[in-house]
């Protein structure tokens, strides 16, 4: 990785694209010959980033590799030519050849980058596996990894086919926060390693919790073995399982802020064991391994199904309180464990950075490594540390150079260890140093080129694996491999050490002094036994009151257990699974129930059993005190706190709680019975609220009472046409038009003016316009008015509001118990019985409220029911509605139409009456004379025309002249005729 524009790798020069950004390469490195090739990512844009934070080869193939890391903006990912643009993880198949990509797979992600990783990839067959974390949903092409749990950092594991980088599975972890550090494959197992935080750990969100933790703050390590078919954990009988955890037993006592407190950062196997390294920081438990320091150590540990089989832990020499070239706390001490190794002879190689000089082993079986740091400077050194096969430190060495170094790989093959890093400080880069070693199993290596073994004594062999057996206690005869024991030590191997006593002259067996007993006399009588300790018998020594043991050690009773005499008989167990305040006790008095414990019965012969409900803080035989809502103490157990009345028990043991009898049920008694003792309330009754302890308190619900109205042990029934809005025994409040019927709570009546219907819902309803019903029942309808009569409105209670509609009235003007009918040329636009308002241009009907009659000069038109005028010609003299209009007489006209007498009769234009003297006369047409106006005057002789004597509508023709019928005019005398 890099951060300049440029990077000089062996002699190739590489461009990242933008100084101050972050880019990466990879080459071809040989240890002999130096880097063949390089290739770089690149950057378009300040800020971007392309990080390669791992690379794996694959076991069967040699012309490619596989890398993965992180990118953030717009960058070359592939190295040659493959460009991606966003936040997320990258894995790429590398081609040595080409110096390119053969593809390149992402994850897209919408959290912080800076909290983002692709920690470890691993090859097996056909499948890539990369691991890491991030803060958020990692979205590859073919797949999504959801954030799980709530939490705010998920590690991750993910399967990608070799061929074209398909994702085949996927896998997030469950917990506040977690990582996968390390990946190693064996056979069909894939081991993971890393840390989590928070109260649990799952895997995949799909099984039960793996690890419950009690301090969610305190930072944890894990193992787990997995398939790698389906990414599915390995069940606990399955070849290959592992599954163990490294657990911090109290926060983190100095804070580091930026230091994981257990931490599990790689992983390595042969197939029959599993080794992890790692480090922690404050108190920790390895399961039967825990350390109570508040100092940082670095750790090798190999794993098993069953937890850690043995865990080598480094020995700081300085505290933080006294070392003074620890500038800053976060980076005190040892950190970054970042690799281990495997050799075919199962020795382990082990690389971290260190600050401050340390030991390997507490034993201090290695050599003291120390870094180059004055008291005022920090510095950080890579180390080298080899162990046995059995966990012991074999060898140790650090890389001393200007700069600081921090080692990311450890390989070892052919008795020859790889260890390659970066350097920062006063030079930045990377380096690569090589060793061969020789491997004394039982001795140690020269110094330089040409290093051999040096065998400890009773050893020989190139690799000292040849032991004459003297166990180090004597010198072993090159020729003959046979022991010269140093004194104090016997047996044909030296195997015996006298440390008490001497040699027996069989040469085979030690003779002990007087304070000393056992075999090889190695047992000094303990501190806590009595009497003087005889040679070599062991039951001389006896152990005191409150404690056992063989004479020899002595230990406390442990808590549960005591002893009340002397000897070196064993504990005895308290009774009724009692417990003890403290180790060491004398006395079965000293039995007593644990914390949150007490009797089950009222006595000290009763067991003790888990307080229930209730906590107790001491180690005595008083009761527990009640700790959840409705409970009191058990009268019968001191450690059961009960339901009281109204509630019951739910859950059990630490979950129990007491919850409320259900609405509509009840319990009169303090115990930790189920719901079924929640007896029902009889007579379909309620309550009011849960947690009801009586029967008496039980009544009707909203909407119902009591069927009978003088007892509250009848039934309670649902109101009927009436409410009720809480549970009580009061009477249902009827609805509006009804009430309570006499004798009942429950069941209201209609109303007068108002009849019942079974809905739903039942209800009353108003007598509609027309009908009535005067009496308050429910079996009643309504009754239609007599006469064709009607109301004024719904809801009539009385036959006698009903009275004639509208446009109607009572046919008998004096009876208003007479039919009702629709008014004849009148109007009435209310009820009632008053009379029809005539019609403009009508007239009333003498003794009669519905009819008007027409005027003389009008008919009435039964068709449209109406008074029309008599047309022109016609006439009517009297007032009624039967009579019709009569033409006028004499062949006489009217001057208009509602002509109201005969004498509107007159004569037509041009016409008049034929006797001059009588208007009763016929109207004949004028001769040789005209009348341009109606009426019975005489008609006008035309010029030259006289009248003629006593008629009104003829004149004469002049002297000389005739009338001449045919053409209607005179005319002259032919010649020779005249007229006198």
């Amino acid at each position: 990785m890099a951060t300049d524009s440029t990077q000089q790798v062996g002699s190739t020069t590489l461009n990242g694209g933008f100084a101050g950004n972050y880019w990466s390469w990879v080459g071809l490195h040989d240890s002999s010959s130096g880097f063949f090739w390089a290739a770089g990512t690149t950057t378009s844009a300040l800020d971007d980033l392309v990080m390669i934070t791992a690379t794996c080869a694959d076991p069967a193939s040699s012309s490619v590799f596989y890398a993965a890391g992180v990118y953030q903006g717009t960058g070359n990912i592939g190295l040659a030519g493959t460009t991606k643009t966003g936040n997320g993880i990258f894995v790429m198949k590398f081609s040595r050849s080409s110096t390119s990509a053969v593809w390149v797979k992402t994850a897209n992600t919408a959290g912080d980058i800076s909290v983002t990783y692709a920690s470890k990839c691993v090859v097996l067959g056909t499948s890539v596996y990369v691991g890491g974390s991030s803060d958020s949903d990692l979205v590859f092409p073919d797949i999504t990894l959801p954030m799980t749990c709530g939490a705010t950092s998920s590690g991750y594991i993910v399967s990608l086919n070799t061929g074209d980088g398909t994702v085949t599975w996927g896998k997030r972890l469950c917990a506040q926060i977690s990582m996968v550090h390390g990946l190693v494959t064996y056979g069909s197992t894939l081991y993971a390693v890393g840390f989590f935080r928070g109260n649990f750990f799952d895997y995949d969100s799909t099984s039960t919790v793996l690890q419950s933790v009690t301090d969610i703050t305190c930072d944890n390590g894990f193992v787990l073995s997995i398939d790698t078919i389906s990414g599915a954990l390995l069940p606990t009988l399955s070849p290959g399982y592992v599954r163990a955890f490294a657990q911090q037993t109290t926060a983190d006592p100095l804070d580091f802020t930026t230091d994981y407190a257990v931490d599990v950062r790689d992983v390595t196997t042969d197939g029959t064991a599993v080794y992890v390294v790692g480090h922690f920081q404050g108190p920790v438990s390895f399961g039967t391994f825990s350390s109570t320091s508040t100092q940082t150590f670095v750790y090798i540990a190999q794993a098993s199904a069953t937890g850690f089989k043995w865990v080598n832990a480094t020995d700081l020499e300085k505290t933080i309180t006294t070392y003074a070239a620890w500038p800053t706390v976060d980076n005190a001490g040892m950190f970054f464990p970042q690799s281990v190794a495997l050799d075919a002879d199962g020795f382990i190689y082990h690389t971290f950075a260190f600050a401050v000089p340390f030991y390997p082993d507490t034993s201090h079986t290695c050599q003291r490594l120390h870094t180059r740091a004055s008291s005022s400077s920090e510095d950080h050194d890579a180390a080298l540390v080899v162990y046995r096969p059995t966990g012991g430190c074999y060898i140790a060495s650090s890389l001393d150079a200007d700069s600081q170094q921090m080692p990311v790989f450890v390989g070892a093959m052919n008795n020859t260890v790889h260890v390659a890093g970066f350097l920062y400080g006063t030079n930045w880069g990377c380096f690569y140093a090589k060793a061969t070693m020789c491997k004394c199993e039982q001795g140690y290596c020269t110094a330089g080129t040409s290093a051999k073994c040096l065998c400890n004594a009773g050893y020989t062999g190139a690799r000292c694996n040849t032991a004459c057996s003297c166990n180090g206690h004597g010198t072993c005869n090159p020729s003959t491999y046979a022991c010269a024991c140093d004194r104090g030590y016997c047996g044909a191997h030296c195997e015996l050490h006298c440390a008490g006593g001497v040699c027996a002259p069989d040469g085979v067996s030690c003779l002990c002094d007087s304070t000393h007993m056992g075999v090889q006399c190695e047992i000094t009588c303990d501190s806590n036994s009595v009497h003087g300790c005889l040679a070599s018998t062991f039951d001389e020594c006896l152990c005191k009151s409150g404690y056992t043991g063989n004479g020899a050690t002595c230990s406390m009773c442990s808590l549960s257990y005591y002893k009340s005499t002397i000897g070196n008989s064993d504990c005895t167990q308290c009774q009724y699974y009692a417990t003890t305040a403290t180790e060491g006790a004398i006395s079965s008095t000293a039995c007593m129930c644990g914390v949150n414990m007490s009797r089950s019965g009222l006595t000290t012969t009763t067991d003790c059993v888990a307080c229930l409900m209730s906590a107790k803080t001491t180690v005595d035989d008083g009761p527990c005190t009640c700790t959840v809502s409705h409970t009191a103490n058990s009268a019968t157990s001191r450690a059961q706190c009960e339901c009281v009345a109204g509630y019951y028990v739910v859950g059990s043991s630490s979950t129990a709680s007491c919850s409320g009898c259900p609405i509509g049920k009840y319990k009169s008694s303090q115990g930790n019975t189920d719901e079924t003792s929640c007896a029902a309330c009889p007579y379909s009754a309620t309550t009011a609220d849960v947690g009801t302890v009586s029967e008496g308190d039980c009544a009707c619900g909203v909407n119902a009472s009591r069927a009978s109205a003088t007892t509250n042990s009848s039934n309670c029934v649902s109101c009927v046409m009436g409410f009720k809005g809480a549970v009580g025994n009061d009477a249902c409040t009827c609805a509006a038009n009804t009430s309570l019927e006499t004798d009942s709570k429950v069941v209201c009546e209609c109303a007068a003016g108002y009849y019942y219907t079974a809905g739903p819902p039942q209800h009353c309803v108003a007598c509609p316009a027309g009908k009535y019903k005067p009496y308050v029942n429910d079996s009643e309808s309504c009754t239609t008015c007599p006469y064709a009569a009607t109301t004024a409105g719904e809801g009539t209670t009385r036959v006698e509001d009903c009275a004639c509609g509208l446009n109607m009235s009572r046919s008998d003007a004096a009876n208003n118990a007479s039919q009702c009918l629709l008014c004849v040329l009148s109007t009435k636009s209310s009820v009632g019985n008053q009379a029809c308002t005539c019609l403009p241009g009508v007239t009333p009907k003498a003794g009669s409220k519905i009819e008007c009659e027409c005027y003389a000069g009008a008919y009435y038109n039964a068709t449209g029911k109406r008074c029309e005028a008599c047309p022109t010609g016609q006439y009517k003299s009297s007032i009624g509605n039967s009579a019709s209009c009569l033409p006028c007489p004499y062949n006489a006209t009217t001057a208009g139409t509602g002509t109201a007498s005969v004498n509107g009769c007159v004569c037509g234009l041009n016409s008049s009456r034929a006797d001059s003297y009588s208007n009763a006369s016929m109207c004949v047409p004028c001769v040789l004379s005209t009348k341009i106006q109606l009426g019975n005057d005489a008609c006008t002789c035309l010029p030259g025309k006289t009248p003629k004597p006593y008629s009104k509508v003829e004149c004469q023709c002049a002297a000389g002249s005739y009338y001449d019928v045919p053409n209607k005019q005179c005319a002259d005398f032919p010649v020779g005729q005249y007229k006198p």
